[in-house]
């Protein structure tokens, strides 16, 4: 009985599921289609990276969201990097926060990124200059420093916010001067709270009295907050824990 009913049949190899699933990013089914990029991207077959790319097009946002994340699992070569510096343009938001974090998933980013991104954060739609903020935050550029610098006084506060997110992360002590500018006069608390967090991470002792100023007299509860913290995590002495 149990000869009779086993079938001895190889499991499918991830060349035939990959070229299955490349096949379904045409269904006119758009969820069939995002799980398909999705699939893709979980096998990590980067032979079908120009497959994914289809993805990448597809009328319904959701499916270009998987694509890209897709994308950015797989070892992708120049052009995959360039079509996720053109997702930080897409029209959807989610879109464009799944090509920030897949950019920052590659194992090595082409220095022709820095040019990109320099260019994104001065375009006049702010979604884009939030968009190229928030790969900056996720991969080192190291050129790029001039570029995040001066985003640190864009008009969008979201921008300014990532700015000193970017820098705190990357640049470390040769960002606590411009950190400290915007704990100090940057108008919006969410921009200030971020200084104060980085500046906690990156700076050394002599800026616990200029932190602690802030944590006793900044308008906002949150901003005091972290004030506080990073001053605590200033003042902490060596073997304290």
């Amino acid at each position: 009985m149990l000869s009779g009913c086993y079938l001895d049949t190889p499991p499918a190899t991830p060349d035939t599921v990959s070229q299955i699933l490349v096949d379904l990013l045409r269904d006119p089914n758009p969820e069939m289609r995002r799980t398909a990029a999705e699939g893709l991207g979980k096998i990590g077959a980067s032979f079908q990276a120009d497959g994914v790319v289809r993805a990448l097009a597809d009328p319904d946002p959701r499916v270009r969201e998987a694509g890209v994340i897709a994308l950015g699992r797989l070892s992708v070569q120049t052009d995959g990097v360039q079509r996720l510096l053109e997702a930080l343009r897409d029209p959807a938001v989610p879109v464009r926060r799944a090509a920030a974090r897949s950019l920052g998933e590659l194992d090595e980013v082409p220095s022709a990124v820095e040019g990109d991104l320099a260019r994104l954060l001065k375009d006049p739609d702010t979604a884009k200059r939030r968009a190229a903020i928030q790969a900056l935050i996720q991969i080192a550029v190291p050129g790029a420093f001039p570029h995040v610098a001066v985003a640190v006084r864009d008009p969008d506060a979201e921008v300014r916010q990532g700015a000193v997110a970017a820098l705190g992360e990357w640049w470390g002590e040769r960002a606590i001067p411009l950190l400290r500018d915007r704990l100090a006069h940057d108008a919006v608390a969410g921009v200030r709270a971020e200084a104060a967090y980085r500046l906690g991470k990156v700076g050394d002792h002599q800026l616990v009295k200029e932190l602690t100023r802030a944590a006793e007299a900044d308008q906002d509860a949150v901003v005091r907050l972290w004030a506080r913290w990073a001053s605590g995590q200033l003042n902490r002495t060596p073997g304290s824990g």
